[in-house]
Order: structure tokens, then C-alpha cells, then sequence
């Protein structure tokens, strides 16, 4: 957990933005961001909240786009379930979307780096996983 603390400092107070291009659907999206996160669950794996409408089994996942850095934005995104800043961060609901970015940005899938990349695709696979209880 030290690590992650470190490295989040880090990216707050060092992270320099990037401008993006978001295609959701039939909508695009041109934004500067601190951070863009696709996620299905609500949290990472260290138990931190960044998705507080993550569903697993809604055969969507959705996109937070982290236009500023705001430590009030991040305690409620922690610790509350109130509405988040649209000026701060942002959320989208899909089932595939397109990013690409001016310049090549750092890019990790679950937790594994994959280096810098200008591009990344995503769609969800619905009923991927069958789970037996």
C-alpha cells in the first residue's frame, strides 16, 4: 500500500496533462485529462473507489475521465457517494469506446504497465465468464 500512496502522490502533484479524443457511441469527446480510467468494478484492487457506478454484471463499464486533480473530488469519490464535479471528473457509461491522445501516455491493464501508447480500443464481451456458486 506504501506503493501505491507514493505513486499517487506522485501523479498528484507531478502529472503533467494530456489532451484526449474519447468516441463513446456516436458521441466524441475532446478533453484535457489528468487521467482516464476504464473500469467495470467500482474500485481497484487496493480497495480505492474510482468507479461509484460499476456494475459487474450490467454488461456495461464506464469511463472516468479525470479532467483536473482535485483532493476534494477524490475524498468524496473515497469516502462519500455524493455527486461528483463534471468540471473535475466525469463519467461515461458503454459498451466500447475509442481514445487517442495527442501524445503517447503512460497505459497499465490492471495494475501491469504496457508502456506509452497514443491509442487504445476497449469493448466489453458480455456473459465472458460464467461463474458457478
Amino acid at each position: 500500500m506504501w506503493g501505491y500512496t507514493k505513486a499517487a502522490w506522485k501523479a498528484l502533484w507531478s502529472h503533467h496533462k494530456m489532451e484526449v479524443l474519447i468516441k463513446v457511441k456516436d458521441k466524441t469527446i475532446r478533453s484535457e485529462a489528468a487521467m482516464v480510467v476504464i473500469a467495470n468494478a467500482t474500485m481497484y484492487g487496493t480497495g480505492v473507489k474510482i468507479n461509484p457506478n460499476g456494475k459487474l454484471d450490467d454488461d456495461f463499464f464506464e469511463v472516468i475521465l479525470v479532467k483536473e486533480y482535485s483532493v476534494m473530488e477524490i475524498l468524496k469519490l473515497r469516502f462519500t457517494n455524493m455527486a461528483l464535479n463534471p468540471k473535475n471528473i466525469e463519467s461515461f457509461q458503454t459498451t466500447s469506446l475509442n481514445i487517442k491522445t495527442k501524445h503517447k501516455a503512460h497505459f497499465q491493464v490492471d495494475g501491469e504497465y504496457m508502456g506509452k501508447v497514443s491509442r487504445i480500443e476497449a469493448s466489453i464481451i458480455p456473459a465472458a465468464i460464467n461463474i458457478i456458486v
